[in-house]
């Protein structure tokens, strides 16, 4: 009994000793691995840190460098005339003359057209030379079109849901009732802009019966029993409301804008 307990013991040390010196073994075998890449890695940032930059001139830039350098600066400066007292009285003098009444003579070109223009400076027919109520007047009245106008297409969205449930649609195809009032009075200006500048025609027989147009068809549209029935009347409603924007701001340059002479194409119904 005794002999083995005693191989047991023995055999218990040995292999106790061959734990450690593997271990051992194992240690050495890591710092081999780890102390060689330290070194190479500080060895590399010592070199990158330690090499020169090596650039080679550029002769080129530095000669244009030079002579930039090298020329003279030519500076100018450039300034107002003073208001001088004989400003003042010109200028007097120019206004003066625009409130005289002065016959205006037709004017003939090279070629024989003669431009019909104003009889006076001061015509009260002229929308330059209305009083300052009217000109206000006439531009409230732009106004209110065009808030008319540009309502309709937006004050359609919020009726979209009804528009659905009333004609069993998507929201796709009850989406296209605001798009296609937007396409008529994008078409509209293509044949109104135009129109309106014709003398014979002017400004108003665009705006008078169009907007009438708008506001007859505004009734059907409201009671239209079918969806592409609604689709047709949109349109129509865009494209006769499209005066306001096509005409608009060139009512508003007829009354402040460049002097009319230069146009030479307005009548007293024009406005």
């Amino acid at each position: 009994m005794a002999q083995p307990d005693s191989l047991t013991a023995s055999a218990e040390k040995i292999s106790e000793k061959n734990h450690d010196r593997l271990s051992e073994v194992v240690e050495n075998d890591k710092s081999e691995i780890v102390e060689p890449h330290r070194n190479k890695t500080d060895e590399d940032a010592a070199s990158f840190q330690l090499a020169p930059s090596i650039t080679e001139p550029d002769n080129e830039g530095s000669q244009t460098l030079s002579r930039r350098l090298d020329a003279p600066l030519n500076l100018t400066r450039t300034s107002t005339r003073p208001y001088t007292s004989e400003r003042f009285h010109v200028e007097q003098t120019l206004s003066a003359q625009k409130l005289k009444s002065c016959v205006i003579a037709p004017t003939k070109t090279e070629d024989g057209t003669i431009l019909v223009d104003w009889y006076t400076t001061d015509d009260p027919t002229n929308p330059q030379n209305w009083p300052a109520w009217k000109k206000a007047w006439v531009l409230l009245q732009l106004g209110a079109y065009s808030l008319a106008v540009y309502g309709a297409s937006s004050m359609y969205v919020p009726g979209e849901q009804d528009v659905m449930e009333h004609f069993n649609i998507g929201s796709t195809p009850a989406a296209v009732g605001l798009a296609i009032y937007v396409i008529g009075y994008g078409i509209g200006p293509l044949l109104f802009a135009p129109l309106s500048e014709i003398a014979a025609v002017g400004r108003n027989w665009v705006y008078i019966p169009t907007f009438c147009l708008f506001v007859i068809l505004s009734i059907p549209t409201a009671m239209i029993g079918s969806y592409a029935g609604l689709l047709v009347l949109r349109f129509l409603t865009g494209f006769f409301g499209s005066p306001c924007l096509s005409n608009g701001g060139a009512t508003v340059g007829d009354m402040v804008g460049c002097s009319s002479t230069e146009t030479g194409s307005l009548s007293a119904a024009d406005i």
